[in-house]
């Protein structure tokens, strides 16, 4: 199911950037990826609904990891309090 959803581009293209740079909050991705907010919005969502990326609220922020990732709540700690 994972490869069907991200068959379309922009989310391929979130997903592949919160693989990279795990912890990004919205605003950022959407700096990175020049996605309207609205369609950013969006295909966040579709890939929370599916459990492909997971959304957690850090130090005022709601930031984006992959869930696939080994090691994943260790490091959203540290990558927390580097940002």
């Amino acid at each position: 199911m994972a490869e069907e959803v991200l068959e379309l581009d922009n989310r391929r293209k979130i997903f592949e950037l919160c693989s990279k740079s795990p912890g990004l909050h919205f605003r950022e991705l959407q700096r990175r990826l020049d996605i309207p907010l609205g369609t950013l919005r969006y295909q966040l969502d579709v890939l929370e609904k599916y459990e492909i990326l997971i959304a957690k609220e850090e130090g005022g922020y709601k930031r984006y990891y992959p869930i696939d990732k080994p090691g994943l709540l260790k490091e959203k700690r540290i990558l927390s309090y580097l940002r």
